[in-house]
C-alpha cells in the first residue's frame, strides 16, 4: 500500500527493503533523503520526471524522511522505513 500526500504524491513499497518508488501528478525536481540523526545522505535531482525510483539497498535499516520539491516549488516531506 502506497501513502497519498498533498501533491496526490503515491509512496510504495513502505516499508520497503531495496526500492522506494515516488510518483506524483506533479512534476518533481529533487528527492532528498535525510536520515533519523538529520543528515542529508541522498539528493536526487529528477528533472521534472512524475515518477522516480531510489535504490534503498546501500542505506542502513531504519527511518528516513524524504522531502520532495517539486516543479511547482513547493515541498512535501514524508517518512518512509528501510526493513531487511
Amino acid at each position: 500500500p502506497g501513502i497519498s500526500l498533498g501533491q496526490s504524491l503515491k509512496v510504495f513499497p513502505n516499508p520497503s527493503n531495496d526500492q522506494v518508488t515516488f510518483s506524483s501528478e506533479n512534476g518533481m525536481d529533487l528527492v532528498e533523503l535525510i536520515d533519523g540523526s538529520g543528515r542529508l545522505v541522498a539528493s536526487i535531482s529528477v528533472n521534472g520526471n512524475v515518477d522516480t525510483t531510489l535504490d534503498m539497498r546501500s542505506y542502513a535499516e531504519g527511518n528516513y524522511s524524504v522531502r520532495i520539491t517539486f516543479s511547482s516549488g513547493s515541498t512535501d516531506l514524508m517518512r518512509i522505513s528501510v526493513v531487511r
